[in-house]
């Protein structure tokens, strides 16, 4: 009884599930162009990391494991049923835009009410100005990949599709001298929006490969269904 069950701990369990190892499908992951990427932005193959993490989440109640290319002990042992490509085609991150403006604001307010000699209400009004500086930031980033699926041992394409991802980051702010009486609402918004600092690259690269993933990831498993 004990054998039994030492036994049954030994088998692996994938989402719950015992699983033998020839009920377990591989697919190969093969990432090319990445050395267009600078070394800082695609630390330790980010991008294909995200990606392996994002598709073994998508088959997570299937007992898939995918294999990166790069790991060339897995790939001399496993026999593969489906290849993935991911070939990098375009990676472009701008450099900060930012912009000032100066915004020149007058109203007339209401100032005092008084009575005058006759005791009749009178209303005293004053002209009242401000000046705003406006400050607009933005950062755009674009990746463009082509991607496919390939079913083995037939070599057959099940998939093949161009994913293009832009990311925009900006934010507007404003400061302003004079009298807070001369704004109007939306001024005042701008006034009492934070102004915050530009996302360095590693930062604008991360959400547009996410983004890019995201397609990627969601896409894949439906071509095969």
């Amino acid at each position: 009884m004990k054998r039994l069950l030492l036994l049954l701990w030994l088998m692996p369990v994938v989402c719950g599930t015992i699983l033998h190892a020839a009920d377990t499908s591989y697919f190969l992951l093969r990432v090319r162009g990445t050395e267009q990427v600078p070394a800082t932005l695609d630390k330790d193959h980010y991008f294909q990391q995200q990606l392996i993490a994002a598709l073994q989440h998508e088959w997570r109640k299937k007992p898939i494991i995918i294999v990166s290319s790069e790991d060339s002990e897995q790939v001399a042992k496993k026999q593969f049923a489906l290849v993935i490509e991911v070939n990098f085609l375009e990676i472009y991150i701008n450099d900060p835009i930012i912009n000032q403006q100066n915004k020149s604001l007058s109203r007339d307010v209401h100032a005092n009410t008084y009575k005058d000699e006759t005791e009749d209400l009178r209303k005293q009004d004053a002209n009242v100005s401000a000046e705003m500086i406006i400050t607009e930031k933005s950062v755009t980033a674009l990746m463009r990949v082509s991607a496919s699926t390939v079913k083995l041992p037939d070599a057959v394409v099940n998939w093949s599709e161009i994913v293009a991802e832009t990311y925009l980051w900006e934010n507007k702010s404003a400061t302003y001298k004079g009298s807070f009486q001369a704004l109007g609402i939306k001024d005042i918004e701008l006034v009492r929006s934070k102004s915050r600092p530009v996302p360095k690259q590693e930062e604008i690269y991360k959400e547009v490969v996410k983004q890019c993933v995201n397609t990627i990831s969601g896409k894949i498993p439906n071509s095969l269904q």
